[in-house]
């Protein structure tokens, strides 16, 4: 299984010019841009995602 890789999930709330993907590894969150998929990655624990949707979800 360490050698499987990760299926990554588009955002449902894109633009032409700017995206999400997602994927998760472990216990984290892998984000990265849509665009540049040989870019960096930022990792977040899913608590910490999960707390993050919690507030974005909030905002008007």
């Amino acid at each position: 299984m360490a050698d499987e890789k990760p299926v990554w999930r588009r955002s449902s709330h894109c633009d032409p010019l700017n995206c999400v993907e997602l994927t998760f590894v472990g216990d984290s969150v892998w984000v990265r841009d849509s665009f540049d998929r040989d870019g960096q990655i930022l990792a977040i624990r899913v608590k910490n995602w999960t707390h993050f949707l919690r507030h974005v979800r909030r905002l008007p």
